[in-house]
């Protein structure tokens, strides 16, 4: 239910419904949107197709999802008419490719960040040089003008930041407000290049999926003694999401035509947390 409130909210606030055309969605980030791109990259990269991933998944397919079934991403998806999310860019072939570019493309890639030193898989950096690959290739066989006009209908999710905030924090731990302070300040200095960089390649309506209570994910709670939630790093998670608000509203307020619409995780968790009986209720 918490997914599908998410996926509504985006829809409202970027003028999906209302028409037939189901419009294309591009989608960037880490384990959270990741559909399989991680399954072609060589060596021992972080990897989810295996059981007892997509045991929910139909036919019991772990396909590169780090989900037990569907993700985010294809809720989000199907909420704007597509069957789930677009395919990953990586398992695209020849003949695939331009069949598929025109609907949607899935860049994710578990373990990235919005640094360059997070994680060793397909950075955002990397994943916007793959889009702009299928931004040419639109482009060459429509027009710019015509490229332009599909990309500004397209809706651009992106989640992404949770790893940034694992690699600082397990290597610096607790730290003070300034330093916390000026951490969130590189990474929002950083994703605000990356956010740039997709509206001047067409980007115009954008998705952002916030930084969930990463203090509460299991592997972090089993480090603690207590077992509880590392509420530090959950301050990480919560001042970054706060500065992702203000980053957004000055870019849309600033560059013509922007329009995005922000899906708060950390409260979804917060209040499945705080209220687990509420997901029994019929």
């Amino acid at each position: 239910m918490a997914l599908k409130i998410i996926s509504l909210v985006f829809v409202l606030l970027l003028g999906v419904v209302g028409g037939s055309t189901v419009p294309p969605v591009y989608i960037f980030g880490d384990s959270t949107a990741d559909v399989g791109n991680n399954n072609f990259l060589p060596g021992n990269t972080a990897k989810a197709n295996f059981p007892h991933n997509g045991i929910d998944f139909p036919h019991q397919k772990a396909t590169g999802r780090f989900s037990n079934g569907f993700n985010g991403v294809d809720f989000i998806a199907k909420t704007m008419g597509h069957l789930r999310s677009p395919p990953p860019f990586l398992s695209f072939t020849n003949t695939t490719f331009h069949k598929h570019i025109f609907k949607g493309v899935n860049f994710a890639s578990g373990g990235s960040g919005i640094l360059d030193s997070t994680g060793s898989t397909l950075t955002m950096r990397m994943q916007l040089k793959h889009f702009s690959t299928v931004r040419s290739n639109i482009s060459a066989r429509v027009g710019e003008k015509a490229a332009d006009e599909i990309l500004s209908k397209s809706i651009f999710i992106v989640s992404t930041g949770g790893n940034d905030l694992f690699a600082f924090f397990a290597q610096f731990g607790p730290v003070n407000t300034t330093e916390r302070e000026k951490f969130v300040a590189t990474l929002i200095s950083n994703y605000e290049d990356h956010i740039k960089t997709l509206y001047n390649l067409g980007a115009r309506k954008f998705a952002i999926i916030g930084v969930p209570n990463v203090g509460c994910c299991p592997s972090i709670r089993s480090s603690n003694p207590t077992g509880d939630c590392i509420n530090d790093l959950n301050a990480y998670a919560s001042e970054f999401n706060e500065a992702t608000k203000s980053l957004m509203h000055k870019l849309s307020s600033t560059y013509k035509g922007m329009k995005h619409a922000i899906g708060s995780t950390y409260e979804v968790v917060s209040n499945i947390m705080k209220n687990p009986h509420e997901l029994v209720r019929g």
